[in-house]
């Protein structure tokens, strides 16, 4: 490839983390496809797509991949809200009034020094709460963990969401949790890192595949038992990002075998199933389409509308990133959105319905 000599920094920056790459740093380099470009109801180049703006991993047709280590830390205070750990010599001046909440929490924990926790196994984030970090995030250092320490209890955040209660869900999940639900001591914490995050500079992580680790909890808990479907997810529960005239397009992809579901209206346990199932997805950028992920190790092609005038310059190359993971076929395919000034993932957006399923009918 000739490369440009007027790249951002950023580029050249991406080219040197590629070329140091190897087993014995934090992360490796990977092959990934470029995404086909659909406009209008026809293939477009990705230079015309996309105006030669590339995120970097595209650009060079590899990708950097953070490898998990499993780090052990030493008499540490875990905050449960956060999970950030604190080194207890210091943590005096780090839960000072106003620092942290619930400050008074972590200020009765600092004096009650005869509570301490011997081991924990930390197997969340402090994004649980939102469906997508804790399917990339959350469930990887749950799964390593239990992959690791098979039998051992895992520390895990106050449930919340539905998707929260896992063994209601996974019965055959092989983990053992518990929630922690105050600030507490430990002489020894073992924290996973964090899966999508580049710890050489974490300024890239937004174009950078996740770590492996995404795979062990989807390949854990479902296998594909029905048959293969086509499936459509709308956002409607939602009312962002939802297509205009949604009913027609739903009706049409439906005489062609498709199943259009509202993800936000099953459980995750069924969810899970269902694109374990799915050869095609179809979906406007969300949450939902991380459920890909259940289908890895298996033929898909995942089909994402999102507008072409931003997917290179904000973060919204996730999901492609997860697509790349499990080794996809990933498609976008441009929209309309309604406003300028409006942030784009509150609005809904619109496709020519007619085109679009030309589109879909060549795939």
């Amino acid at each position: 490839m000739t490369i440009d000599t007027d790249l951002p920094a950023s580029f050249w920056k991406y080219r040197e983390f590629l070329d140091a790459a190897d087993e014995a740093t934090s992360y490796r380099s990977v092959p990934v496809r470029r995404p086909e470009l659909w406009a209008d109801g026809e293939r477009v180049s990705i230079e015309a797509g996309l105006g030669g703006a590339l995120p970097a991993h595209v650009y060079y047709g590899q990708a950097l991949q953070p490898i998990v280590r499993v780090n052990t830390l030493h008499d540490v205070l875990v905050d449960p809200v956060s999970f950030n750990m604190y080194k207890t010599e210091a943590v005096e001046d780090v839960v000072r009034p106003g620092r942290l909440k619930p400050a008074a929490d972590f200020l009765a924990a600092v004096f009650r020094k005869d509570a301490w926790i011997e081991r924990a196994l930390i197997g969340t984030t402090r994004s649980a709460d939102n469906y997508y970090h804790w399917l990339v995030e959350c469930m990887p250092r749950l799964a390593r963990l239990a992959q690791d320490h098979p039998g051992e209890t895992i520390s895990v955040n106050r449930p919340k969401m539905p998707f929260h209660d896992l063994h209601h869900h996974f019965p055959q999940l092989p983990a053992r949790t518990v929630p922690l639900l105050r600030p507490s001591f430990t002489r020894e914490a073992l924290v996973p890192s964090v899966s999508t995050r580049f710890e050489p500079d974490p300024r890239l992580s937004r174009h950078v595949l996740p770590a492996q680790d995404v795979l062990l909890f989807p390949q854990s808990v479902v296998s594909p038992a029905g048959r293969a479907r086509r499936l459509f997810l709308s956002r409607r529960d939602a009312n962002t990002r939802v297509l205009h005239d949604e009913e027609r397009l739903c009706a049409e992809l439906t005489r062609r075998g498709f199943d259009c579901v509202v993800m936000g209206e099953l459980t995750v346990a069924e969810q899970a199933q269902l694109c374990s199932e799915a050869e095609m997805i179809i979906s406007t950028h969300g949450a939902g389409l991380s459920n890909m992920l259940f289908r890895s190790g298996q033929p898909c092609t995942v089909v994402e509308v999102i507008p072409f005038s931003h997917w290179p310059h904000r973060n919204l190359a996730c999901m492609y990133n997860l697509s790349m993971l499990a080794g996809f076929r990933h498609v976008l395919y441009d929209c309309s959105y309604e406003s300028e000034t409006t942030r784009l993932l509150s609005q809904n957006w619109s496709v020519d319905i007619d085109r679009f399923l030309c589109c879909i009918d060549a795939l």
